[in-house]
């Protein structure tokens, strides 16, 4: 029998319009102990993958769709497409980068950061605009270990090796002091 044992703490801070200006940076780390420091198995990896971005080695191949190769393949593979459409898959697939072997990494640990900066401005009618404005980023490399056995359906042993890279954008903005009809 397995256990599992999950914790946490979620803590919500609500922002009003501030009282005054202000900015303020958040820096965090986290640690998998699946992960972290071990081996982290992946694809060529440049800086661009840190920013949520494909690097060149990720273009895709050109020329065709790939539903059109789809289609395309299963008449190749059933034995019905023409010579045309098997030099046609040939002329695709020779347009696929060669960049489908593995690397081996050392995971890092989670980081994240948040930039958020307030201000506010008060007018003539003693009316107040309060804008505020976050920024975060968060890059995890974590590993999902499985071994999975279901009689006549699956057995399944192995690590999935998971790199995100996420990026959020607020902007909230009030006006207080001003009557609303």
């Amino acid at each position: 029998m397995t256990g599992e044992f999950s914790g946490g703490l979620i803590q919500i801070i609500t922002k009003d319009i501030p009282d005054e200006n202000f900015v303020q940076l958040t820096i965090g780390s986290g640690y998998n102990n699946q992960a972290t420091g071990k081996d982290f198995i992946g694809g060529h990896r440049q800086s661009a993958n840190y920013f949520g971005f494909a690097n060149d080695y990720q273009k895709k191949p050109t020329g065709m769709t790939l539903r059109a190769y789809n289609n395309l393949g299963i008449l190749v593979d059933n034995g019905t497409a023409t010579a045309a459409q098997k030099k046609e898959v040939a002329s695709f697939l020779g347009t696929m980068p060669d960049n489908w072997a593995l690397r081996k990494y050392t995971a890092q640990p989670i980081q994240n950061y948040q930039l958020t900066a307030g201000h506010s401005i008060s007018f003539k009618d003693n009316s107040t605009l309060g804008i505020v404005a976050a920024f975060t980023y968060r890059n995890e490399q974590l590993a999902d270990k499985h071994d999975i056995y279901a009689s006549n359906q699956q057995d399944y042993k192995g690590t999935d090796y998971i790199f995100n890279t996420l990026w959020g954008v607020a902007l909230m903005w009030a006006i207080i002091g001003v009557p609303i009809k």
